[in-house]
């Protein structure tokens, strides 16, 4: 059985899957005996960790965290990317072969990143995100941080196409839990909706063994 699990301080998510069928996914506080409680009765096999900040070696509860440098992609640009972007993005290169993508997460920041059908992360953005779960405002009249958080994405995603020689041939991927909140405006502006991305990361890359040392 493989783990998979992203660590988003002061919470994790993750999943265990065994032969490509999900058997079990959890949410906890970031704690290492918190996630060694909660895997008590399963067998693990396999397991990657990722982390949405900059954490970049060690290990986690005993399970190792994913080097981003380990991982096949290009990422241009000095300013390091977390090892939970690089999972998202590695997931879009697999799951997307044929289109360049725009992967859009939606946390407590906005994170927007380039990717080209060869793998090269040609840039991106961040954006402040809410703080808390959002939830559509009853009137056009109210809800100013909702729609204006709507009215920034739609901005910044128009902006990021036209660096793409074939705009309209651009895959845009929404990820994230807050994605859920405002799914049906946000499906308005986006191709897809795929909350667990990171996660479809993490997997190929377990995968893929020859791209984790």
């Amino acid at each position: 059985m493989d783990l998979l699990v992203v660590l988003d301080r002061p919470s994790l998510y993750g999943a265990c899957v065994d032969g490509g069928t999900l058997v079990h996914r959890f949410r906890l506080p970031a704690q290492e005996e918190a996630l060694r409680s909660e895997l008590s009765s399963l067998t693990i096999h396999r397991a990657l960790v990722c982390s949405e900040s900059n954490e970049t070696a060690g290990a986690f509860a005993g399970f190792p965290l994913l080097d981003p440098k380990t991982v096949k992609l290009k990422i241009e640009g000095d300013a390091p990317l977390s090892s939970a972007r690089i999972a998202r993005l590695y997931g879009a290169l697999m799951h997307y072969p044929q289109n360049d993508c725009i992967v859009l997460n939606v946390r407590k920041e906005l994170t927007f990143d380039c990717l080209d059908k060869q793998g090269h992360c040609i840039g991106g953005a961040v954006y402040p995100g809410p703080d808390t779960l959002l939830e559509r405002p009853e009137s056009p009249l109210s809800g100013g941080l909702y729609w204006g958080l709507l009215g920034a994405i739609e901005r910044i995603i128009s902006e990021l196409r036209q660096v793409n020689p074939s705009p309209s041939s651009v895959k845009v991927v929404a990820s994230g839990a807050m994605t859920q909140s405002f799914s049906e405006d946000l499906s308005e502006l986006v191709d897809l909706i795929d909350p667990a991305l990171t996660l479809i990361g993490l997997q190929e890359i377990l995968k893929g063994e020859t791209n984790v040392t």
